[in-house]
């Protein structure tokens, strides 16, 4: 009989381990996917890639009067992981973000921040997360 508990009991394990597994690459799958909002499907259409989900946003869009669109995500929780290809935030990164948000932005802390920048022609994309408080902004110039 105790063959038969040690058999049982191996298998709860590997089961229950597997179910683990199963639910932390299909989370992970989920966010590298993309967001479904409408602010990150128009991002992919721009740019070419959207954003992690689970976000809650405050969005500045001027892109039609002003050429500019500003955005403040908050995420429950951190997505550094995901951000494997962002980089330490620069000088010339901090002040490309500084020139395109608007004036009640945080100015981002040098080395502290992950970031990204895309250019293309005139048009500018500044991507910076803090690590910190989870914080995602998005500063996106497009020429009139």
């Amino acid at each position: 009989m105790n063959r038969y508990v040690r058999i049982i009991t191996v298998v709860l394990v590997v089961l229950v381990g597997g179910f683990f597994v199963y639910r932390s690459t299909s989370n992970k799958i989920e966010q590298l996917r993309g967001s479904q909002d409408s602010l990150s499907l128009e991002l992919a259409d721009r740019w070419g890639a959207g954003l992690p989900d689970g976000y809650t946003k405050e969005v500045d869009d001027r892109l039609e009067t002003d050429g500019i669109l500003y955005a403040q995500l908050t995420y429950s929780k951190s997505i550094a992981d995901l951000l494997a290809k962002w980089e330490p935030v620069d000088e010339t990164m901090a002040a490309d973000f500084t020139a395109i948000a608007p004036a009640d932005a945080p100015t981002p802390p040098v080395g502290d921040w992950l970031g990204y920048q895309l250019m293309d022609g005139d048009a500018q994309l500044v991507l910076l997360y803090d690590p910190v408080q989870y914080i995602l902004y998005v500063a996106e110039s497009q020429p009139k």
